[in-house]
């Protein structure tokens, strides 16, 4: 384009007259930027460092459960591999001409990356900086391959990396589930390696009973003795993201599948609040508990004010329906004088119906509760512990309570209970998840090779053998192939 841009420069100086040597000019020009006409070489953008992103001892590594989306932790990478590739165009014939070639760099990475401190079945869908890299077929985006270590005890150490590292150099891993990615293309992806998240699916068929979530926290605990078997729901996701208090990862499972856990002998008990009463107790037995300020009867009922009652509750989840991306759900009480507004963060797989189920349930849990009840037994309930449900009996009605606390004396065992109601757990509310954008993979179409054997086609005497060949696709995408 310089040359023609110039010649009309020319023109416009010279006139029509000496358009012809303004032309001359312009082309003198031309070759004094450019180069000259026999040859040219226009060279691509390429990097000046082949590093890769850091990763940073002390990382903490997810322990996953049925199906969870999560990005991992890089504990390898050979650094970038630089490929160079050249295109001749021109030159030919009998007119000559000018002979341009382009010279263009294209990168690629080999590394691994950790995803879970717990073995896995599978891994699903792969994410690249928000785009899909691999979809659930296992087919990539981009050129290069994928290798998935479940984290079994008895894993071998990757083949490529003891190529690379040496045979002694190498850590197997065992324990920890990972992914190796070889001559991963990072053309898409501005020639570094993308901010990656994971599709794990930890167990077969991609969710678990609760109550092996429940043991195996109580396992990794040092719990000695316990009893989960009460807990028979389907849990689909869920992620301990790092070190944490076994008593919080229980407490966020609790609050979403309802239940309870209470020491009894040493063990511990893992309880569903759908079981309803433990035990009924007649009005005769119920009597005036001892530390009970007011004389007036034997049950004192006391109701918390409105204005320390949350009136919204909110649960942050990850959405199924979204890519297992994070979804919020909230229960609000239009009625309610207080401005309180609870919110938590849950590492679990729910459905947005599920997530607004739960919310309202716990609205609903924590406004029975603000009646408080205290009273005594006769000794023969001893063996009753907090956490266990009661039905009083007072006069013709009978009200359910959860005991909160209890305290053996002489005359009897003193009890300090909140009012519970099952019929608040057995409901089932609808939700929208919104839309998340469909994506899919196209496949790389596999590149077919062709020798030619044919003559020379360069117009040129040449003095040693010319090789000619093709390259192609029968169909679909095709990012070329270089020989």
């Amino acid at each position: 384009m310089a040359s023609i841009v110039l010649t009309v420069v020319g023109t416009a100086i010279g006139g029509p007259i000496g358009g012809l040597v303004g032309g001359l000019v312009g082309r003198s020009v031309d070759r004094a930027i450019f180069g000259g006409t026999s040859s040219r070489t226009i060279e691509g953008g390429r990097l000046k460092d082949l590093t890769v992103q850091t990763s940073a001892y002390g990382e903490p590594i997810s322990r996953v459960y049925g199906t969870m989306r999560l990005p991992g932790n890089m504990i390898w990478s050979s650094g970038l591999t630089e490929s160079r590739s050249e295109k001749t165009e021109g030159g030919g014939g009998k007119g000559g001409g000018q002979k341009v070639t382009t010279v263009t760099y294209s990168y690629a990475a080999s590394f691994a990356v950790a995803l879970s401190a717990r073995q896995i079945a599978d891994v699903g869908r792969i994410w690249a900086d928000g785009k899909l890299l691999r979809d659930s077929a296992g087919k990539l985006a981009v050129g290069g391959s994928m290798r998935l270590y479940n984290g079994s005890d008895f894993q071998k150490a990757d083949p490529m990396i003891e190529a690379i590292e040496g045979m002694a150099n190498v850590n197997a891993f065992r324990g920890l589930a990972y992914v190796v990615f070889e001559d991963l293309a990072l053309g898409e992806y501005a020639n570094r390696i993308p901010n990656l998240t994971f599709e794990v699916i930890a167990d077969s068929g991609g969710s678990i009973v609760l109550s092996d979530i429940a043991a195996d926290i109580c396992r990794l605990s040092g719990v000695p003795s316990y009893d989960v078997s009460d807990l028979v729901q389907m849990v689909d996701g869920y992620m301990i993201p790092g070190p944490m208090k076994s008593r919080v990862a229980i407490e966020e499972l609790a609050q979403i599948y309802n239940f309870d856990v209470v020491e009894q002998e040493g063990s511990l008990l893992f309880r569903r609040l759908e079981r309803g009463a433990d035990v009924v107790i007649p009005s005769a037995d119920i009597l005036q508990a001892a530390r009970k300020s007011d004389r007036s009867g034997k049950i004192s009922l006391t109701r918390q004010q409105d204005l320390d009652l949350p009136r919204e509750i909110g649960l942050s989840f990850i959405d199924p329906a979204r890519d297992y991306q994070t979804g919020f759900q909230r229960a609000r009480r239009l009625t309610a004088t207080s401005d309180i507004v609870r919110q938590s963060a849950h590492p679990l797989v729910i459905s947005a119906d599920a997530a607004k189920t739960a919310s309202e349930i716990q609205l609903d849990l924590a406004w029975a509760g603000r009646e408080t009840a205290q009273f005594a037994l006769p000794h023969k309930y001893d063996d009753l512990t907090t956490g266990d449900i009661v039905t009083l009996t007072l006069g013709l009605e009978q009200e359910d309570f959860m005991l909160q606390e209890t305290e053996i004396g002489l005359q009897g065992m003193d009890c300090r209970a909140v009012k519970f109601s099952k019929s608040l757990l057995n409901r089932n509310s609808l939700a929208d998840s919104g839309t998340a954008p469909m994506q899919q993979v196209i496949p790389l179409a596999t590149s077919q090779f062709l020798p030619l054997d044919m003559p020379t086609i360069t117009g040129e005497n040449v003095s040693s053998p010319i090789l000619f060949w093709a390259a192609g696709a029968g169909s679909g995408k095709w990012n070329g192939a270089g020989l």
